[in-house]
């Protein structure tokens, strides 16, 4: 059967109300123009240190110093350093959803396909967003509320297809989808992570393949 990716991921798309802002009300003042880029600034400089210094080595101030702000400033705009790495975190998981679902929409001739697919998208994004992946996959971080949601994202996406793989004959009957869609869920964050800290410790293509067949091996009737 095919295997539609539409299923797996749910789309939030905000409401759009009332009419186009007129182009005056989209000019930002000189200050507000600073305050976006200092807001900028300190979230990129965030992001650089968390992903070199890691989260809890990282201080309020460190970040500031290197934003070239005061740490006042800081609190102004995210109250805390845990504030600033919400940011991160929600930022960088709609930056995850986009990629899956661009896959939505496309359809698999098999659940082999389909699987390997997802590793594919996944993979590319920790190549894309090295920094961007050693925060949000980091185990300290997947403990956070924004991090048990990346979790949970991914848990729900394998069980899905986890699911509709059983339904067409192609994952094996004593699988437990909900169990089976934990451990493959936790195996690639780890390997994502893992391979996000030093590319060099694998090439592209041989952490797509290798992570695809593990999977396939253990999942697929003979």
């Amino acid at each position: 059967c095919w295997f539609s990716e539409s299923t797996l991921i749910q789309k939030h798309e905000p409401a759009r109300e009332g009419c186009p802002m007129s182009l005056k009300h989209l000019r930002l003042s000189a200050r507000a123009r600073s305050q976006v880029q200092t807001h900028q600034r300190l979230l990129d400089q965030g992001l650089r240190l968390f992903a070199t210094q890691g989260i809890s080595r990282t201080k309020a101030i460190d970040i500031a110093r290197a934003a070239s702000v005061a740490v006042g400033t800081l609190y102004l705009h995210f109250q805390d350093k845990d504030g600033l790495l919400h940011e991160i975190l929600i930022t960088g998981l709609g930056k995850l959803r986009a990629p899956l679902r661009a896959l939505a929409e496309e359809r698999h001739p098999s659940y082999s396909h389909s699987l390997r697919r997802h590793v594919e998208v996944m993979v590319d994004f920790v190549n894309n967003r090295p920094d961007l992946s050693k925060v949000m996959f980091h185990p300290e971080v997947l403990h956070t509320p924004v991090g048990k949601d990346v979790v949970d994202f991914m848990t729900l996406t394998m069980e899905n297809l986890l699911r509709e793989g059983a339904a067409c004959g192609n994952v094996r009957k004593d699988i437990d989808p909900v169990v089976a869609a934990q451990a493959l869920a936790g195996m690639l964050l780890h390997v994502l992570w893992w391979w996000a800290q030093d590319p060099s410790h694998a090439p592209q293509h041989h952490v797509v393949d290798t992570l695809a067949a593990y999977h396939l091996a253990t999942l697929l009737n003979n």
